[in-house]
């Protein structure tokens, strides 16, 4: 899954933090579905793969949130997370 925002406000200078957001939560997107990025030059740990699922499905853990940040990005938080978790092409 890619997540699909408006690359305007992402690239916007004025909007950081939103662009961290979308960052943060594609990352763990990626470790949960496995998803490995061009650069990357180790493989994920299974320790990180678990606790992006739980930083995922429970959607109130750390400082930033996955609600909180989906709800910064104008997405809704479980739409997303049943998206993340669901079987691909379904």
């Amino acid at each position: 899954m890619r997540l699909a925002l408006d690359d305007g406000y992402r690239a916007n200078p004025n909007f950081p933090a939103l662009r961290l957001f979308a960052d943060v939560i594609q990352d763990a997107i990626d470790l949960v579905q496995g998803a490995r990025h061009a650069n990357a030059t180790t493989p994920s740990k299974p320790a990180d793969v678990e606790a992006a699922r739980a930083w995922i499905r429970d959607g109130n853990i750390g400082v930033l949130t996955f609600n909180e940040a989906c709800g910064w990005l104008g997405l809704d938080a479980e739409h997303a997370r049943q998206a993340i978790f669901s079987p691909r092409g379904a």
